[in-house]
């Protein structure tokens, strides 16, 4: 996967320091765009400012981990890399642990949870429904968002999910308005409302898409934020544009360029370059025309793992 380090390019003030003023961040895009990584650079920017974070993953492989340079993340959160990054708690969401404690929530005795979820009957009905992991996994990340310390005050000042890819994610948030067309007057609907109310808080809830300065990330990018709003009501705040070609050449340097013989190897190659460039700078302003959002541009870099997610932290916070 490419990676990401860099200078930002931003429409204001530090994108880290808006993302972590949210109480929920979701961040998605298409696959293979480096979403994880700037979820999880997120997530670090908010936590080196004191705030105590929370990072939930929901993929089926643990990824955090290696990102961050700690311990593999479980169900529950945990400090991942305390020494590090005392305030910054990961959490590798499970969906049939999540729908477990919905259930006990809501059922409040153990042995009707364990009928519900254990029995091979019920499983496979569980398992067959549609949305039941998603709405699962979504009263989970609810759950996280009003928990509180025993102070009385939120355990978490911002709580960042790294949310499926673009299709999955569309389907995802969809789910609570569709368990709300179909039944009322439940506990189910009662949290079904609530999470919808969250992800259509504007205030509270910010949608972060990852992309890259390609033809097809950014169509595809195009058609989420689409989506988001035609479908689903949601308003996408923020894309990051990850993976940007630096540019070596200034004017005076590229006409200097263009005086050598076209079969000089240097000409190749910076010419090679300079097309990269204008091509990219081309797909990122279309992006800019299409999309009503703050935007940020970190740029190519070889490293990688927690060096790669601090290089990207950085260029989130000091824009």
């Amino acid at each position: 996967m490419l990676a990401v380090l860099g200078d930002a390019f931003m429409d204001g003030g530090s994108i880290a320091k808006a993302l972590a003023s949210k109480r929920l961040v979701l961040v998605t895009g298409k696959g293979g765009v480096g979403k994880s990584t700037c979820a999880a650079a997120i997530a670090v920017a908010a936590a080196r400012d004191h705030s105590n974070v929370l990072l939930i993953e929901l993929g089926a492989r643990s990824v955090m981990g290696d990102l961050l340079g700690g311990a593999a993340p479980a169900h529950e959160p945990s400090l991942v890399a305390a020494a590090r990054l005392p305030t910054l708690w990961v959490a590798h969401l499970e969906a049939q642990r999540a729908l477990q404690e919905y259930l006990l929530e809501t059922l409040k005795l153990k042995s009707l949870v364990r009928l519900a979820t254990e029995n091979r009957v019920l499983a496979r009905l569980w398992q067959a429904a549609p949305g039941v992991d998603e709405m699962a996994l979504l009263s989970a990340i609810y759950r996280f968002t009003e928990e509180t310390n025993s102070r009385g005050t939120k355990r978490f000042d911002v709580v960042i999910v790294d949310m499926p890819s673009t299709g999955h994610a569309l389907s995802m948030l969809g789910v609570p308005r569709g368990v709300l067309g179909m039944i009322r007057g439940s506990a189910l609907a009662t949290r079904a409302r609530a999470i919808d109310t969250m992800l259509h808080d504007v205030e509270s809830t910010g949608v972060c898409i990852v992309t890259l300065p390609e033809e097809l990330p950014v169509n595809e990018s195009v058609q989420l934020a689409e989506r988001l709003e035609n479908e689903l009501g949601m308003k996408s705040s923020f894309v990051v544009v990850n993976a940007v070609t630096p540019v070596l050449f200034d004017a005076a340097e590229c006409a200097t360029i263009n005086e050598l013989p076209t079969d000089n190897r240097l000409f190749a190659t910076a010419a090679r370059r300079i097309a990269t460039v204008a091509r990219e700078a081309k797909r990122i302003a279309d992006l800019r025309a299409r999309l009503v959002a703050r935007f940020v541009e970190v740029r190519w870099s070889d490293i990688r793992q927690a060096g790669l997610v601090d290089a990207v932290a950085d260029t989130l916070s000091h824009a």
